[in-house]
């Protein structure tokens, strides 16, 4: 198990915080050190009872930032989301994903604050991700060292809570306040975790003794703590998990010496340097090899040296990238042989990777997405030459016929799995590297997408909720209500719970006019008489441009009488937030 460089490793810069003082005043807090040798006239604190009272930044909850981060900082790190802060905290998380930066927001979690957060930005499950410290399982523990945060359950509902809702999760054990219990309280929190959990051990014990110098019981227990802290019982810690891939080791915890323990790399064991390849842009078509996959071949190559050599095209490798990269890590020189240029080079990377069982079905799709536009310019090129085709590539991709249709065939898979796959790149880069990466499906990629999308009304929308009445194909929901503010009409956008496409046996019930206005529906606000002097004329006047709208629309849309009793109500919730909140006014 290689070190890790404790929280450096998760944000490499500077954090941003919107508070001074953190009212979970836990004993061990490192800011709250800081603050005290600061001082109240550097904007700091005079005792450590001071840092309790939270005090808000107004410029930093404010700040809009301009530039997208290179990394993902912490959000907090000098204090913690506390019920008293939350709103102050909502805007300032806003305001930085806002240019599309990442980041990891950590907290000893309060149930209130992180449904808050899932609920405000449950659509960014690309940027956000969970970090939250578990020190201990006892709540005996917990409330002597961090006395005003949350127990233990509630800290593990928010990491159950946030692991629903499709977020990325990992846990902090650091400080390690009951090691004896360590295994237990990893066992428990594992089903829960999409990244990692880091262990550390509490090592500035002087520093906490400095800020209580008058707390006899403070003193006792950091004894008792630093007791069990020996290298016997660290390295029996560390071998009873080393062959756990979540676990990992924070900077200080591990001795510099022991059984079975990582050592310092000396001369002899620093890795030679080797000559200097780039990547052709045609060996980008098939992700690399990860995880058990890679390491079989490292040592291979470790144990019999290269037995195939790296092809090389114009001096870059088209071939043997995860070779390579092993022969790098391991110091081993390559051998390398240039392709002989012979026929067609998409068809000479695809053969070479037609056997690889470790590709999904949506990796096979991707490799035909971005063959395909090799195989296109090879057709290109042989026309501005003027050659003839081999009849052995005919029917080849780039010959004749659709390209992703004869891609898709080279490569295994159905034309659709490759559209989608395009279709996918070209909406969401992001989603579309995680699919190569062989972390989504092109399936679980819709949905995610799907999840992504905000329903957008303008401000003349609808207020509240529409109600839906249809009698609609089995298979088939109601997924957008807009209304159109040039015409006035109402749109009803549906979508068939197969992501391939709806089928054509069901077409036929539909109207072939897109997108997708279906007959037998019924529309009626959910606008009650009963609020008639309870909203104010601004309000008044809204729900009667509501209703008016609705009134006009009614003539664009066909109106068949829903006879049978299959109908089906569906919901359609508003997005637009200040129209919602007037409704909401309204309904209170």
């Amino acid at each position: 198990m290689p070190r890790h460089k404790g929280t450096k490793d998760v944000s490499p810069g500077k954090n941003p915080n919107i508070c001074t003082g953190c009212s979970h005043d836990c004993i061990y807090c490192y800011a709250k050190d800081m603050a005290l040798k600061r001082g109240s006239e550097k904007g700091g604190i005079d005792h450590v009872d001071e840092w309790k009272n939270m005090k808000i930044r107004r410029k930093d909850v404010d700040h809009r930032y301009r530039k997208k981060w290179a990394y993902a900082p912490l959000f907090p790190s000098s204090h913690d989301i506390t019920p008293e802060i939350l709103g102050d905290y909502l805007t300032a998380l806003g305001n930085f994903l806002e240019p599309g930066s990442k980041v990891n927001i950590t907290s000893k979690p309060h149930l209130e604050c992180i449904k808050a957060i899932c609920e405000r930005y449950g659509d960014y499950t690309d940027k956000i991700q969970f970090m939250f410290t578990f020190t201990a399982k006892d709540d005996k523990i917990l409330s002597f060292w961090e006395p005003n945060a949350p127990g233990y359950e509630e800290r593990k509902a928010c990491l159950k809570y946030v692991y629903d809702a499709g977020f990325n999760t990992r846990v902090f054990i650091e400080p390690m306040w009951d090691p004896d219990n360590l295994e237990d309280l990893v066992n428990d929190i594992s089903p829960f975790i999409t990244i990692d959990i880091w262990v550390g051990k509490m090592n500035h014990f002087n520093r906490i003794k400095k800020m209580y110098p008058d707390s006899v019981e403070i003193d006792n227990a950091l004894d008792t703590l630093e007791a069990k802290y020996t290298d016997e019982r660290i390295v029996g810690l560390f071998n009873h998990f080393k062959d756990n891939p979540l676990v990992k080791w924070k900077t200080g915890t591990l001795p510099e010496q022991g059984e079975n323990m990582p050592k310092k790399k000396t001369k002899k064991d620093r890795v030679k340097k080797i000559t200097k390849y780039d990547l052709h842009p045609i060996a980008s078509v098939y992700p690399e090899i990860q995880g058990q996959h890679y390491e079989n071949l490292k040592k291979s190559i470790k144990a019999n040296g290269l037995r195939q050599p790296i092809t090389l095209y114009e001096g870059k490798i088209i071939d043997g990238k995860n070779r390579y990269r092993a022969c790098k890590e391991l110091g081993i020189e390559p051998s390398v042989i240039e392709w002989d240029g012979k026929g067609s080079l998409a068809d000479f990377v695809k053969d070479l990777n037609a056997h690889r069982r470790d590709l999904t079905k949506t990796q096979r799709a991707i490799a035909g997405v971005e063959l395909e536009q090799f195989y296109a310019k090879e057709a290109k090129e042989r026309m501005l030459a003027g050659k003839k085709m081999k009849p052995s590539r005919k029917n080849a991709p780039g010959s004749k016929g659709k390209a992703s249709v004869l891609a898709a065939k080279d490569c295994g898979v159905s034309s659709r799995y490759v559209e989608k796959a395009k279709e996918i790149k070209e909406k969401d880069r992001d989603t579309y590297k995680q699919m190569k990466a062989g972390l989504l499906t092109i399936g679980q990629a819709v949905v995610s997408m799907n999840k992504k999308k905000k329903i957008e009304f303008p401000v003349e929308g609808l207020i509240g909720y529409v109600r839906i009445q249809a009698d609609l194909p089995k298979g088939i929901f109601v997924h957008k209500v807009s209304l159109d503010k040039f015409t006035n009409n109402i749109l009803i956008m549906l979508r068939h719970d197969n992501i391939m496409g709806i089928d054509k046996n069901v077409w036929k019930d539909l109207p072939k006019t897109p997108p997708f206005i279906v007959g037998k529906l019924q529309l009626m606000t959910i606008i009650d008489e009963e609020m008639e002097g309870q909203i104010t004329h601004d309000e008044a006047v809204e729900k009667f441009q509501v209703e008016q709208a609705l009134k006009k629309s009614k003539s664009n849309i066909l109106k068949t009488q829903d006879k049978s009793k299959k109908g089906k109500v569906k919901t359609a919730k508003i997005k637009d937030k200040k129209i919602r909140k007037v409704f909401e006014k309204m309904a209170a």
